[in-house]
């Protein structure tokens, strides 16, 4: 693990902050948007209505929503009826469901799409682009490809409007020249990698944004939420485990101490002395797990905030497996 904290000019765009940030961004966004989309699909497309950090409501108070990254429909020049639909959503959690989420993500925004009485005819084709910095399906293809099919027949097309793709920033097959230098900007957006005239009006429009006076304090009102959150996290944490730990260690503790002890005195002398000795051990074993524990989520916490490792900072407190897998590692 890396000890330098990043600043937001070292960010890149495949991070949720620059990203929501060029998207929320006029002039950028409409790049960022059109390059993703083009590149991905290989279709042009024309008026881009974007939208950013779109939330949607279930069907009924008691059911899950769901909060699109960037929202962008094509319309048409005179009358803004939407085209066709384009659901993107960069996502550098890999403990995620990725075809499900999408499932879900593609239904409950069907649900919007459909005045009541209109045809199903009518009903605008939606692509959900996924970009992600890990491969979803271990096969080392920048472009995944998803729609649904006739399995016994497979020459027959079943066109239901259903487009879904995973695009990997590190693939190395599959794919065009052109999705590939994108990929490499996101995963990485230094000038050198703004190959085309058009990433390079992307990088410019990037570099604008990581200038400004407003994000720049945006960004640095963002990491001190965090770290807040994570420091009382990180009391909630200790608080919970430590008695746990405590226990464990006592009780081997104990045993062996009740064992030597047995050794040496009779039965009753050994009964008084290993209550006491066990207390003693265990303010003793209390006070030094409690100061271990401390020690090692202080060490995490200060290498994940220092890294702008934000997602894994909040998933400490909810996933107690990938909580002892980091702890292990410092």
């Amino acid at each position: 693990m890396s000890n330098k904290k990043r600043s937001i000019g070292e960010l890149d765009l495949i991070e949720d902050f620059l990203f929501t940030e060029a998207s929320a961004d006029k002039e950028a966004s409409e790049i960022l948007m059109r390059l993703i989309i083009e590149r991905a699909t290989n279709i042009k497309v024309g008026k881009l209505v974007i939208e950013t950090q779109k939330t949607m409501n279930g069907v009924d108070t008691d059911c899950h929503g769901i909060r699109l990254d960037v929202s962008v429909q094509e319309v048409t020049e005179e009358e803004g009826k939407t085209i066709q639909l384009f659901d993107i959503e960069p996502n550098n959690i890999k403990k995620v469901h990725l075809p499900k989420r999408s499932r879900f993500y593609q239904a409950l925004t069907d649900v919007r799409l459909l005045e009541t009485g209109v045809d199903y005819a009518r009903l605008p084709d939606m692509w959900t682009i996924w970009i992600l910095p890990y491969d979803p399906f271990k096969r080392d293809y920048m472009l995944y490809s998803v729609k649904n099919r006739v399995e016994e027949c497979e020459e027959i097309e079943y066109n239901d409007g259903v487009r879904k793709l995973f695009l990997y920033t590190k693939g190395k097959k599959g794919g065009t020249e052109a999705l590939k230098n994108l990929l490499t900007y996101l995963q990485n957006s230094k000038e050198e990698n703004a190959v085309d005239e058009e990433l390079r009006r992307l990088h410019s429009n990037v570099e604008r944004l990581k200038c400004s006076k407003e994000i720049g304090v945006k960004y640095m009102q963002m990491q001190e939420v965090i770290k807040y959150q994570v420091e009382e996290e990180v009391e909630e944490i200790i608080a919970e485990i430590t008695p746990k730990l405590t226990e464990q260690i006592t009780q081997q503790v104990t045993q062996q101490v009740t064992q030597e002890v047995t050794q040496q005195v009779t039965q009753e002398v050994t009964q008084q002395v290993t209550q006491e000795v066990t207390q003693e051990v265990t303010q003793q074993v209390t006070r030094q797990v409690t100061e271990e524990v401390a020690l090692r989520m202080a060490r995490l916490t200060k290498v994940l905030l220092e890294e702008g490792r934000f997602d894994d900072l909040k998933r400490l407190a909810e996933d107690k497996e990938y909580r002892e897998k980091l702890l292990s590692q410092v």
